[in-house]
């Protein structure tokens, strides 16, 4: 696939799952389905999920962990240990600050 089909793949999946998921779900549902899209789409997920799904951004970013908890509790420990391994170290992840504020001087 090329970038360009990508996006349009993720934008009429993103759509079709606004209009023909999200308005019949509820609000807890809304938030974790608009999480696990976000969370999937990576950097730069929850704003354009956001957009798409009329949602806030930070109702979509606080749904994240509770998101992360669910699947922490449905995952069989034995036969998906590499997997939780996984969301663990996602959720560690930090993507440092390009600018970071410098300290006073004193």
């Amino acid at each position: 696939m090329t970038d360009s089909t990508q996006h349009d793949a993720i934008d009429r999946l993103t759509y079709n799952i606004s209009k023909a998921v999200i308005p019949y779900a509820s609000e807890r549902e809304r938030r974790i389905i608009a999480a696990a899209i976000a969370d999937g789409l990576g950097y730069g997920g929850v704003s354009y999920v956001s957009e798409k799904t009329k949602l806030s951004r930070n109702t979509i970013g606080n749904a994240i962990p509770e998101m992360l908890e669910r699947i922490k509790n449905t995952i069989d420990s034995s036969s998906c240990e590499k997997h939780w391994q996984m969301i663990q170290n996602q959720e560690k992840t930090r993507i440092p600050k390009k600018n970071p504020r410098p300290k006073p001087c004193r």
